[in-house]
């Protein structure tokens, strides 16, 4: 499914750079642990492991073309450029130490990684109540179902509605979602689709 430029903007606005992703999400040992200012091991393999899940779509990368100029808009980085088949050397100076990643002829800057909204609906372990409204309300961004004619509140019911359907295992959880608990995770993105209409 294709990622609109206001929900790709939304998305690397709230993305975190590809190492920082890779050592907080998969490293399994304390970065830099050899004391040299090198990755260990354990860093490598967290670095392999992200970009393994950004080829398989767990997780998307956005950055912008380079050289960047304003007004510019992110682009989401095909699934492709991420093939695990690269050289420590390469891991290491990939998006986040030198800041740019290369694919298909072009550089691409300022890249930020953020997990896939089906990443969140088929993560394992016990989802929290905030991951399954944000995957819920991702999901209603993506396919374009969040009106910004219609009242935040109006979009309470959609949300408990996709929640129920991509975790049902957790339907009276949902249904007790407060209504200022949804809006706490909605509003900003429904605001960031209204300014950018505007």
């Amino acid at each position: 499914m294709e990622l609109t430029t206001i929900e790709l903007t939304r998305l690397w606005k709230n993305g975190k750079t590809f190492t920082h992703t890779a050592l907080s999400e998969f490293s399994k040992g304390a970065c830099f642990e050899n004391g040299t200012g090198q990755f260990s091991d354990n860093d490598t393999a967290a670095l392999r492991e992200l970009r393994s899940a950004l080829h398989d779509g767990r997780y998307i990368g956005i950055g912008f073309p380079e050289p960047k100029r304003h007004g510019d808009v992110p682009l989401q980085i095909p699934s492709d450029a991420w093939a695990p088949d690269v050289s420590d050397w390469q891991l290491e100076i990939g998006p986040g130490v030198l800041g740019l990643w290369s694919y298909a002829g072009l550089d691409f800057c300022e890249v930020r990684v953020v997990q896939s909204a089906t990443h969140l609906t088929k993560s394992g372990g016990r989802p929290t109540l905030k991951n399954i409204l944000e995957g819920a309300i991702e999901r209603l961004s993506m396919e374009g179902l969040v009106d910004i004619a219609k009242d935040q509140n109006e979009h309470f019911d959609p949300i408990r509605n996709n929640a129920i359907h991509l975790y049902p295992s957790h339907k009276a959880q949902i249904q007790k979602a407060s209504e200022r608990t949804i809006s706490k995770y909605f509003s900003p993105i429904y605001n960031d689709l209204k300014d950018a209409s505007e």
